[in-house]
């Protein structure tokens, strides 16, 4: 094995560590009682669906009470206020997303190339399919700054996933120009969520846009990195 295959090997089981550090962050994962960790799990569930459909605004834990079958004291006994209940859905979300990513790692067999393409392709599948939860969530977060930088610190801990892999596919690269490139393809995943959300209906010209797109993030990466 070359010193760059044993970079890689070492700099791949770093990332699946800091994800399965994510991943036990998860709120249902932090309940002592198993039976405590399924009632969460369903609270959140639910909560993922009503703020799908109606958001911030028309989510309320009477409707998360009819999705569960919860009476609203139930439901208060885990979370006093919609705040601590979408903080935690997003952080449940969030930590679903972390096995995904390292499904990804361990597929791509050490290969940086091979992880960041796959999972270019995973952010832009997933605009396309989940983009009204999206839409919702630059909602709340514009209408609540506090909450808000709460939600963009966790996001940033994902995309700190693209960085290291970009940093591992180009060691000699800066970290300046590694945020330069995450904050351009996290910039594209956030227009396509918008565009999604804009031009509902239209899915066939949606997804080969989204191709087309996806070829374009990988271009500018390695015109990038040929300037080194």
């Amino acid at each position: 094995m070359s010193t760059l295959q044993l970079s890689n090997s070492q700099g791949f089981q770093d990332i699946i560590l800091y994800l399965k550090k994510l991943q036990e962050s998860r709120p249902t994962c932090l309940v002592k009682t198993t039976k405590g960790a399924k009632t969460k799990a369903r609270i959140l569930e639910a909560c993922y669906l009503v703020f799908f459909d109606y958001g911030h605004k028309g989510m309320s834990f009477a409707k998360i009470g009819e999705k569960t079958g919860m009476t609203k004291g139930n439901i208060t006994y885990y979370y006093k206020t919609k705040a601590d209940l979408l903080e935690d859905m997003y952080n449940e979300v969030l930590g679903v997303f972390a096995t995904r990513l390292t499904e990804i790692l361990h597929e791509s067999e050490n290969d940086p190339k091979r992880a960041l393409q796959d999972i270019l392709a995973l952010i832009i599948t997933d605009s396309l399919t989940r983009y009204p939860f999206y839409m919702q969530t630059y909602g709340y977060v514009i209408s609540h700054a506090n909450t808000g930088i709460g939600i963009s610190n966790s996001y940033n801990k994902y995309w700190q996933v693209v960085s290291k892999l970009l940093h591992l596919l180009q060691p000699q690269t800066c970290e300046d120009k590694v945020q330069e490139l995450t904050l351009y393809i996290r910039s594209i995943a956030h227009g396509l969520n918008i565009l999604n959300g804009m031009s509902a209906g239209n899915e066939q010209a949606l997804r080969a846009l989204q191709e087309t797109i996806n070829g374009r993030i990988w271009s500018a990466i390695e015109f990038e990195f040929s300037k080194l």
